[in-house]
């Protein structure tokens, strides 16, 4: 089947100047680019009041955290964005491999059961790829798949010599298989303090193979997070080549990334309005202890936990008005601490125990800093990413938002710029050497918005997924890895 998109205005995502033109997709490739005048294909899109530019990659979705992708194959709040690819992985979790490694991590976070039938990342691949969804899919696989993996167990202990051996081998395997990188969690409930020289060896072997090495800290105390990212770029200075990626930044971190000239080696993902992710965990790990494999639990007394508790909330203001985005219990998704407290007629703090204790502490609020406040000038550094963080509708213009404020005239990009900035620049750093930029050939993954940036269509792989508030059926995403 063909689509011609007739008219547009083309930002091809090179940087280059934009200009008025047609686009042929046949198949899932781009045919044709320019003036196209008597083709007869079998859908034609009027863009005449549109811009055209390739779709935008999101480097950093939590889909697979939330599972969203088993339950909105469309994701919908990423092709209202424009988002036709988004890269799963991070924060040291993946969906794949999963060799003994016990489901329970990913499924508890839902509150659900998910039936596995893979094991190594390419039974996880060849799944995916019998599977249609609204957008295009690449991975890292998790450090804590692997470690758990072998060890079977949250015991703190170093890896011995043969299981780091295993440990090398699932990772070049995954590798191969497919997978983009291998990403590490610092401050996580899953995640226990895995000894330095272990992750040294396995960014190691990770930056050999010039793939991603990725990290997320959520922890309170900046210093930790430097520790962990001075570790690793010593790694990457080493091999000289792979590329070290930062989950989920703050413009703290991108000001120490300034102050230690790193900005060239590391490259980072940050929501344009200041939205993030705060696991529950990280605001009170040091009250809770590891029962078993799958229970957690206050380590105080409820009188201490309670009081401990007040004090956190008094502390981060934001929390109770802060929606709960990711729960064991969906029921809660949607609603605010506060919201919770007076449905229940609980005092804040008891009602934030009693939600932790319901839900094994697996809830995530959502929290916007504003921090950014509209300044996108460390944007303009190649290596500093925008993402959503997720397929969730607190955070689905974030892509509209940030063309909107880059072009604006207190920033003053030009939109060729800007569209290059989440189009050809996360193609080209994490190697999607077919997508990116409008040209003949590449994948025809095509994002069309009007003047004030509002999304119009999207093409995902030659098919209309998305247009004018309507999703179709004819999904054209696809499993996408370095291998594939």
């Amino acid at each position: 089947m063909a689509l011609l998109i007739k008219n547009a205005f083309i930002i091809d995502g090179t940087g280059r100047d934009f200009f008025r033109g047609d686009i042929l997709a046949k198949k899932n490739k781009i045919l044709a680019v320019g003036d196209i005048p008597n083709y007869q294909a079998e859908e034609i899109i009027d863009a005449s009041s549109c811009f055209a530019s390739p779709g935008f990659i999101d480097p950093d979705s939590s889909s697979d955290f939330s599972n969203s992708i088993f339950f909105d194959r469309f994701q919908k709040n990423y092709l209202k964005q424009g988002v036709s690819s988004i890269i799963l992985g991070h924060g040291g979790v993946s969906l794949a491999p999963i060799f003994g490694f016990p489901e329970h991590l990913v499924g508890n976070q839902i509150g659900k059961k998910l039936n596995f039938n893979w094991r190594s990342f390419y039974d996880f691949s060849f799944s995916l790829s019998k599977i249609k969804f609204g957008v295009n899919i690449a991975s890292l696989f998790g450090e804590i798949n692997i470690r758990d993996s072998i060890t079977d167990t949250f015991e703190e202990r170093d890896l011995t010599e043969n299981e780091m051996k295993v440990f090398k081998k699932i990772l070049e395997n995954s590798l191969k298989e497919g997978a983009l990188g291998i990403s590490f969690g610092f401050g996580f409930s899953y995640s226990l303090t895995t000894p330095p020289v272990e992750i040294a060896a396995a960014a190691k072997s990770a930056f050999q193979k010039n793939a991603v090495v990725s990290v997320r800290v959520k922890e309170d105390r900046f210093e930790t997070k430097k520790k962990f990212l001075n570790l690793l770029l010593q790694e990457k200075r080493k091999m000289r080549s792979g590329m070290l990626f930062l989950s989920q930044a703050e413009v703290e971190d991108f000001k120490w990334l300034k102050r230690s000239n790193s900005l060239k080696e590391i490259s980072a993902s940050f929501h344009p309005s200041g939205f993030s992710l705060v696991p529950l965990v990280s605001l009170i790990s040091s009250l809770i202890k590891r029962e078993s494999v799958e229970k957690l639990s206050f380590s105080l007394s409820p009188s201490e936990v309670q009081e401990e508790i007040k004090k956190k909330i008094s502390e981060e203001k934001w929390l109770e008005k802060a929606v709960i985005i990711i729960a064991k219990d969906k029921s809660l998704e949607g609603k605010t601490l506060k919201d919770i407290s007076r449905s229940r007629k609980e005092p804040l703090a008891l009602c934030l125990i009693n939600l932790a204790e319901r839900c094994n502490f697996n809830i995530t609020f959502s929290h916007s800093s504003n921090l950014i406040d509209g300044d996108f000038s460390f944007f303009k550094e190649k290596g500093m990413l925008v993402s959503s963080f997720g397929n969730f509708k607190e955070s689905s213009s974030s892509f509209p938002y940030f063309l909107k404020t880059a072009t604006s005239s207190k920033e003053n990009w030009l939109i060729e710029k800007a569209v290059e900035k989440i189009t050809k620049i996360p193609a080209d750093l994490f190697g999607f050497k077919d997508r990116g930029v409008i040209k003949e050939g590449k994948i025809a993954d095509i994002s069309l918005f009007d003047k004030n940036f509002e999304i119009k269509s999207v093409i995902v792989g030659g098919k209309k997924s998305y247009s004018e508030g309507i999703f179709y059926d004819s999904l054209g995403g696809s499993f996408y890895g370095n291998h594939s």
